[in-house]
């Protein structure tokens, strides 16, 4: 099998297994990763009020992002979509594990990511993605799943342009920037 099939046949696992797992959740969803009307995402997802633009990646890899198309990300190269979702396939194209990264998340790093053919995502985001330091699990084994707004003690991170270099307060229910002061909750 050539590599092109193999890749889709990653693709079109990876979408399916986000699409039922979003099912489970209560939404309804549609796979619009072929129509053209809906370009830079891959499953549109509404629940309610709510309506989500879903990117799926899928890798066979246990770590790293697999390379984004151009037409998934604006001008600025940031995401166009509401979330990133990478999941972990093993060789029969079972999920291992689903990864799970907010736009926010993917934007940060928007300065790093290279543009080639496709889109390189920036090696300290699929970094900080291995380490736990952003993203979430949402099924699967690997690392724990960190609570949102969570950051491990002597870490860095871009925020607005500045490097910040949060440590763990005290208290243990907030890290503290030790440049700028800036406080981000631990739970």
């Amino acid at each position: 099998m050539s590599e092109p099939d193999v890749n889709k046949i990653k693709s079109d696992a990876a979408v399916r297994i986000v699409r039922s797992h979003l099912e489970d959740q209560g939404y309804e969803c549609e796979d619009v990763s072929r129509n053209t009307e809906y370009l830079g995402f891959d499953i549109l997802a509404k629940k309610g009020s709510s309506t989500l633009k879903i990117e799926v990646k899928g890798s066979s890899k246990e770590s790293g992002i697999p390379d984004c198309y151009w037409n998934e990300f604006d001008s600025q190269q940031r995401l166009i979509a509401d979330y990133l979702y990478i999941v972990r396939l093993n060789r029969t194209s079972r999920s291992k594990r689903i990864e799970v990264l907010s736009k926010k998340e993917v934007d940060r790093y928007a300065s790093e990511h290279i543009p080639l053919r496709r889109i390189r995502m920036a090696a300290r985001l699929k970094t900080d993605l291995k380490n736990g330091r952003i993203g979430k699990f949402v099924s699967g084994t690997g690392r724990s799943q960190p609570s949102k707004g969570s950051y491990t003690p002597g870490t860095s991170c871009l925020m607005q342009g500045k490097k910040h270099n949060y440590v763990l307060s005290q208290s243990r229910k907030t890290y503290r920037c030790t440049n700028c002061n800036s406080v981000e909750s631990a739970n």
